[in-house]
């Protein structure tokens, strides 16, 4: 076992790059997650929590009902947010940071409640534990000496090395300091932006407008509100629509998509809903999938994986059920979770730009529209096929164009 040794020191620019970027991330993560909470929370009052349940907004107003289950949302998010995005902005407020030498004493791998990290326990009493990916966990064995870098505030790591005896005897004959530094204040870190960022639309709400990134995302979700409004607009119910008006509108069913050749069914149900909670629930899935799966395709390639899947899963759909009309644009949107899944499953950890807290996030939406969906009244058929229709398409996108050289990832 090696001495504990501490330093302060100040940090060079590439370190305060590193934590700048730190930050950037974590408040994209935070505003993701944001837009998950506000979406489920709009809904939340229209969902009956058990089948035979009534949803509260048949017993109280909508204002009620939303200040409910805003202050059951409301803990999670804070939650999420000093865990996460305040430690990411108390490390930027100065420009200090702490140099230790100390060695692992245990490991430890998926941790409860970091699922995404894998945990080194030290013997620094100071630090303690420290969180890593699973590539730079396995860079460290029991007893190594490891020299340690990481902001004064906020505790964030900025560098790890295995520490030789010419890095302890240098950190050993530093002289000590202290440091002097400026101190930025809380709201101008967390609210600071880049000039680049200025002219771009950037906030909570720039996914629902169409930008470089997600152009064709967001044209698909303002088809089907405007396609949902003209319905509204010529009689059919906001809430529980006839089956008929279903059929009239272009919904998928065998006896006229095959009976009849009435093939074009096959797409134009993917953008009719039967009422405003189907088409709410089916924007919060897209947006959220949308945010991931349209900056790796790029805008062609992200349309023919939507119409593919969700021409699977009408497929899908008319094979499995013999007198059922299926509308909505859920397959196509499983479709969508199926490739994600497929690049998480291929894609080495290393290359993923993918937190894992929204990784789990989507594992459980998946899961529960599934279970959701036995209750009745949901087309499971054609989830599960536009799922593995997407599962599919990743896989031959992984092997034949993410891994050009020796499992090399491109993007």
């Amino acid at each position: 076992m090696i001495t504990d040794i501490h330093l302060l020191s100040l940090q060079t620019e590439t370190d305060k790059k590193r934590l700048f970027q730190n930050l950037k991330n974590q408040k994209k993560d935070f505003q993701l997650e944001l837009i998950i909470f506000a979406l489920i929370w709009l809904v939340a009052p229209f969902l009956p929590g058990k089948s035979n349940q009534k949803p509260l907004i048949e017993n109280m107003t909508y204002g009620k009902a939303l200040l409910f289950f805003g202050t059951i949302f409301l803990i999670p998010l804070l939650t999420s947010y000093f865990k996460k995005l305040h430690k990411a902005v108390r490390a930027c407020q100065t420009d200090v940071k702490r140099i230790i030498i100390t060695s692992v004493i245990a490991k430890k791998k998926n941790p409860i409640f970091h699922k995404d990290k894998y945990r080194l326990q030290l013997g620094d009493s100071y630090l303690r534990k420290l969180y890593l990916p699973r590539h730079d966990f396995d860079r460290f064995e029991i007893g190594d000496p490891l020299k340690i870098e990481i902001s004064e505030e906020g505790k964030q790591l900025i560098r790890i090395v295995k520490a030789n005896d010419n890095i302890i005897k240098r950190v050993q004959n530093t002289v000590p300091a202290f440091p002097v530094s400026v101190n930025r204040s809380y709201r101008s870190v967390l609210f600071n932006r880049e000039k680049s960022a200025r002219k771009s639309r950037t906030g909570l709400f720039a996914t629902l407008l169409p930008g470089k990134q997600n152009f064709i995302s967001t044209i698909i979700l303002y088809m089907n509100i405007l396609i949902f409004i003209a319905m509204l607009i010529s009689g059919v119910s906001i809430y529980k629509p006839q089956v008929i008006d279903m059929v009239n509108w272009g919904g998928n069913i065998r006896l006229l998509t095959i009976g009849k050749n009435e093939y074009w069914r096959l797409v134009t149900s993917l953008f009719i809903h039967a009422g405003i909670i189907h088409l709410l629930m089916n924007a919060l899935g897209f947006i959220l999938i949308s945010l991931f799966v349209e900056p790796i395709l790029g805008h062609k390639k992200f349309l023919l994986l939507y119409l593919f899947t969700g021409i699977c899963a009408s497929l899908t759909s008319l094979w499995w059920h013999t007198n059922v009309v299926s509308v909505g644009a859920s397959g196509a949107i499983f479709g969508l979770y199926g490739f994600f899944l497929a690049l998480l499953v291929l894609v080495k950890k290393e290359h993923q730009n993918v937190n894992a807290s929204m990784i789990v996030t989507i594992l459980i939406f998946i899961g529960y529209s599934l279970i959701a969906g036995l209750k009745g009244n949901t087309d499971n058929a054609a989830h599960i096929g536009g799922l593995i229709a997407g599962f599919f398409a990743g896989v031959m996108m992984t092997l034949f164009v993410f891994y050009k050289k020796k499992g090399e990832v491109s993007a």
